[in-house]
């Protein structure tokens, strides 16, 4: 029983695959591909070619319009 119990923890610790623990997208933080495109709540961020870095770069800030 302990056996299958300790399997289980290290199972879940090892293959979490929650949206939480993503990396933290900002502007200039790297990326992975050119051209990716993200929306998060403060705004739309782009990977460019910076250098011979890949960064997030922020591009324009959304606003949400309540009726």
């Amino acid at each position: 029983m302990k056996r299958i119990l300790s399997f289980a923890v290290v199972f879940l610790l090892f293959f979490n695959t929650n949206q939480a623990s993503a990396a933290v997208i900002k502007n200039g933080a790297a990326c992975m591909k050119v051209g990716q495109v993200k929306n998060i709540s403060t705004g739309k961020f782009t990977c460019t070619k910076v250098g011979k870095k890949l960064q997030w770069k922020f591009k324009e800030k959304i606003v949400e319009v309540k009726p």
